[in-house]
C-alpha cells in the first residue's frame, strides 16, 4: 500500500514483514550549471509539498482525478532529486531493503529506456538498504543529468526528446519492490544492527509539468548486489506523482 503521511510518500508491506516500509520524498536543490562538468550532489533548500489528488479532486482536471496519485508543486526550470530511506529496525538495527525503479513520463530515470514494471532484466532500478538519493537521469556516460522542471508541450522534457510523437505523460513514476522474506533472513542474519491511502488508478493523461536532464552530476549508482530474483515482483505499491505548475498550486489546493 501506498500512504501519504508526514508530508512524504510512505510504501508499507505489512503482509511481507513488518519493517517493510520506505519513505520518499521530493526536494527542491541547487541548479548545477550545464556545461559539460561534473557537480557534487547540490545542495538542498526545503522539501516539496504533496497533496493528495483525491483531496481536491473539485479543482482538477477530470484526468488527473481518473489517474490517482499525489501532486506536488514545481517552478519552471526549477531542479530536484528524490530521497528514498528505509528506517533501521529498533531492535535489529536493520533496514529492510528495496528495489526501486523511478521514472519520469514514463522513461527510466536509471536506464532511459521506456518504463518497464515487470521486468528485471536490465538494471533499471536502485537498491536500497537505508538511504539513497536520485539526483536525475543516468546517461551512457554513467553521468547523471540534473531532474529540471519544465512545461510539457515545449519539447524540452526527456520523454518529448525521446518520443516524436505522444502521448506524453509527463511527472514522475515510482515502483517499490521489498526484498522476499526469504532473502531478508539470509541478509539480516549476517548484518550488523546498524494515513491516508493513496489511490493506484491507471489511466492515459499529459500532467502539466514533467522533468527535462539539466546539468551533470557525479552520482554513482551500484549494481544489485543480491540480484533479481531476491525482489517481491508481485507485491509491488506504485505511484504516479503529478507535477503541477507552481503557479496554479494556490488554485488547486487552496494552501
Amino acid at each position: 500500500m501506498v500512504l501519504l503521511e508526514d508530508g512524504k510518500l510512505v510504501f508499507f508491506f505489512p503482509a511481507v514483514h513488518p519493517q517493510a516500509r520506505l519513505e520518499a520524498s521530493f526536494v527542491r536543490s541547487v541548479k548545477v550549471p550545464e556545461d559539460g562538468r561534473a557537480y557534487p550532489q547540490p545542495a538542498q533548500k526545503d522539501c516539496l509539498p504533496i497533496a493528495l489528488v483525491d483531496d481536491h479532486a473539485h479543482r482538477l482536471p477530470p484526468a488527473w482525478v481518473e489517474h490517482g496519485g499525489v501532486m506536488l508543486p514545481v517552478e519552471r526550470s526549477e531542479s530536484l532529486y528524490i530521497c528514498l530511506e528505509s528506517i533501521a529496525a529498533f531492535d535489529t538495527g536493520v533496514a529492510y531493503p528495496f528495489a526501486v525503479k523511478a521514472g519520469a513520463g514514463k522513461i527510466s530515470a536509471f536506464s532511459g529506456r521506456d518504463w518497464d514494471e515487470a521486468s528485471f532484466d536490465t538494471p533499471d532500478y536502485a537498491v536500497v538498504t537505508d538511504r539513497f538519493w536520485i539526483d536525475g537521469f543516468c546517461g551512457d556516460d554513467g553521468k547523471v543529468r540534473q531532474f529540471v522542471a519544465q512545461p510539457l508541450g515545449m519539447g524540452h522534457t526527456l520523454e518529448e526528446k525521446f518520443r516524436s510523437s505522444g502521448p506524453y505523460w509527463g511527472g514522475i513514476q515510482l515502483a517499490v519492490y521489498p526484498m522476499k522474506p526469504q532473502a531478508w533472513e539470509e541478509f539480516a542474519r549476517f548484518l550488523a544492527p546498524r494515513p491516508r491511502v493513496v489511490a493506484e488508478q491507471q489511466a492515459h493523461f499529459t500532467p502539466d509539468m514533467g522533468l527535462a536532464p539539466g546539468g551533470r552530476i557525479s552520482q554513482h549508482i551500484p549494481l544489485d548486489p543480491y540480484g533479481p530474483q531476491a525482489w517481491d515482483c508481485q507485491t509491488k505499491a506504485r505511484c504516479f506523482v503529478h507535477l503541477a505548475d507552481a503557479a496554479q498550486w494556490e488554485r488547486l489546493t487552496s494552501i
